[in-house]
């Protein structure tokens, strides 16, 4: 299902790449009031003369003065408290928490915002959204099947995810099996992902769930990430 028109709903974008801004307009403009900008001065003005209700973000800015992690970092000092969705060229679990540490509420691999975008700016957009909602995006989400991660597999994540990510006696006894079991079909899922632990499989899920650092990282905003310098 596609979001319906909301002229009132405001998007802003912040590329350096004027490709990735026309991609964005051409597929929101008919549902959304989008503004694009490739000057982050202009945007970084416009977020606090106007704030927007979503700021996409390019992770990987090519300006010296300000990449997009330092962007997010400056949006939150400055006290804007909406949406911001990194975009990515890469899909890697660092870049992931760069964004979500940063203040983000979630990212987006490029390659994938033609068959996505739509979908995920209404999630992002839903003021609350049920267990079920949640279960069918993590079900559905698409950066889980490139991952290669089986309908079961995305299925006990889904589960996993509204229930709290509880430890692992508690869902065991959910699901009738041993932990042994369990913690084996987590070790196989973990290994697809290219993660080392359920920490980050937390993190990672987090993200899928479109939470994001707001709801779930709110207490690590005031550590920044490695690599990553306040502006």
């Amino acid at each position: 299902m596609h979001p319906s028109p909301n002229y009132s709903a405001s998007v802003l974008v912040l590329d350096d790449d004027p490709q990735i801004c026309n991609l964005i307009t051409r597929y929101l403009k008919s549902y959304y009031n989008v503004a694009c900008f490739t000057d982050t001065a202009a945007a970084l003005k416009s977020v606090i003369d106007n704030p927007p209700d979503l700021v996409f973000v390019d992770i990987h800015l090519g300006y010296q003065d300000l990449n997009g992690i330092s962007f997010a970092w400056r949006l939150r000092e400055k006290k804007y408290d909406g949406i911001i969705c990194m975009l990515s060229g890469d899909r890697t679990q660092e870049t992931a928490l760069s964004a979500l540490i940063a203040g983000a509420d979630e990212y987006l691999v490029k390659s994938e915002i033609a068959g996505t975008i739509r979908t995920e700016v209404e999630l992002l957009l839903a003021p609350k959204r049920s267990n079920n909602d949640i279960k069918e995006h993590i079900r559905t989400s698409g950066r889980l099947r490139s991952e290669g991660l089986s309908s079961n597999q995305r299925a006990l994540l889904a589960d996993w995810a509204t229930a709290g990510m509880p430890d692992l006696p508690d869902l065991s006894e959910k699901y009738e099996i041993s932990i042994q079991a369990l913690s084996k079909r987590f070790a196989r899922i973990q290994e697809k992902l290219g993660l080392e632990n359920r920490s980050q499989l937390s993190s990672l899920i987090t993200t899928v769930m479109g939470f994001g650092a707001r709801e779930n990282l709110g207490a690590k905003r005031q550590n920044k990430p490695a690599g990553v310098s306040r502006p």
